[in-house]
């Protein structure tokens, strides 16, 4: 007999990065999931010297994957609308929303863990149709990146390199606001990753926020 206390993953999407938001039920729990965290290190030669010393830059982007299962074969008591499923998943987190200029964010919680970030990958596999061609079993490999807020105790500090992916709507004014927490460091920055255009930001390329002096 199945425990009372047996926990689910649970995807949260809200437009803004506190607690709380709409809730999606997962059906059926992740087999895995991957919590990846990286150091920037870069090498830097001195004079006619081959070797170099190696440092650290910054942190680089925390990262967790999952892949989810939906079921609707008859063979789980759980089943229900598979592509209705995935559509309300997708609206939930994946699609522009126009009211904040972005898609929403996507808080995950599963036991100990909770994750806030945005979703950087939504890929859909198709296992297996009925007759009609209504998918009756599919799996979603999803990926996120963690959101690193302003004001949030411990996320973000003026004195450490970050990296933020762009995403639909994204302006280097408005991460500049988020990152340092005013909107004047945006030709700095644009200098700093070496753009000539500040306003063409190319959708999924990653701008470097470097340490700035307040």
């Amino acid at each position: 007999m199945a425990s009372s206390n047996f926990q689910k993953l649970i995807i949260l999407g809200n437009s803004a990065a506190g607690g709380g938001g709409t809730e999606f039920p997962v059906m059926i729990n992740p087999e895995t999931v991957k919590h990846n965290r990286s150091i920037k290190i870069e090498t830097k030669t001195t004079g006619n010297t081959k070797g170099g010393n190696t440092q650290t830059v910054g942190m680089g982007p925390e990262t967790l994957e999952f892949t989810l299962e939906f079921e609707n074969t008859g063979a789980l008591e759980t089943s229900g609308d598979i592509q209705g499923s995935i559509d309300t998943l997708k609206a939930l987190i994946f699609d522009y929303k126009g009211s904040i200029h972005k898609p929403q964010y996507a808080t995950v919680k599963y036991g100990a863990l909770e994750f806030l970030g945005m979703v950087e990958n939504f890929n859909v596999d198709y296992k297996m149709f009925d007759s009609a061609g209504t998918p009756i079993r599919a799996s979603i490999a999803l990926k996120f990146q963690k959101q690193n807020e302003v004001g949030a105790s411990g996320n973000q500090s003026p004195d450490m390199t970050h990296g933020f992916t762009i995403r639909e709507g994204d302006t280097l004014p408005m991460l500049c606001k988020q990152v340092y927490g005013k909107m004047h460091y945006y030709l700095a920055v644009a200098e700093h990753n070496g753009l000539t255009n500040f306003r063409d930001l190319e959708i999924g390329s990653v701008i470097e926020f470097p340490p700035m002096e307040r």
